[in-house]
């Protein structure tokens, strides 16, 4: 008998992803979902904490994304060296794409980490303003009543009437009014 010569098919949807401050290369392939970590220079991560094989690179291979767990499909994660069999057939592929990927996805992580800061200096900001809203509402009525009870027409800011109208204005909506 002529031995098989079924081609198989490449690993398809290469693309790097971050998380937290690691990324990783994944693909698809064989009906399955296969990652390797990187480091920030694209390198394959040949200490990660998960390994069974310290100094070498693992494989994981998941089901595809989506699938239940429990449901038709699923499988626990299984880990690959990545020099052998299937295993290295889709490091091969995935890490031939990680130079041209990389930079893309760097730049990804660092606006997502920008945006994620941007994001907790507001939080920080609106917390701020929310703690110092009783305080300025105590300084206002007190500038307001020193304001009202000084008999002088005009401050360094304008005359002192305009000044009562904004401190009034100014703690009525406070108060809700």
């Amino acid at each position: 008998m002529a031995a098989s010569t079924k081609a198989r098919a490449a690993p398809t949807n290469i693309r790097i992803e971050a998380s937290n401050e690691r990324f990783y290369a994944e693909c698809e392939f064989d009906g399955a979902r296969f990652h390797v970590w990187l480091n920030g220079d694209g390198e394959p991560d040949r200490e990660s904490i998960y390994s069974d094989r310290p100094g070498e690179v693992t494989l994981y291979k998941n089901p595809p994304r989506g699938t239940p767990s429990n449901g038709p499909g699923d499988f626990r994660t299984r880990k690959l060296e990545a020099g052998r069999g299937q295993g290295k057939i889709v490091f091969d592929a995935m890490m031939a794409q990680v130079p041209a990927l990389m930079p893309a996805a760097k730049q990804a992580a660092a606006d997502r980490h920008a945006a994620e800061g941007r994001r907790l200096r507001q939080i920080q900001a609106a917390e701020m303003a929310r703690r110092a809203g009783p305080e300025l509402l105590v300084a206002a009525v007190m500038a307001e009543r020193l304001i009202a009870s000084v008999p002088h027409t005009s401050t360094e800011g304008g005359n002192s009437q305009e000044v009562l109208t904004v401190l009034r204005e100014a703690i009525a909506k406070a108060r809700g009014q």
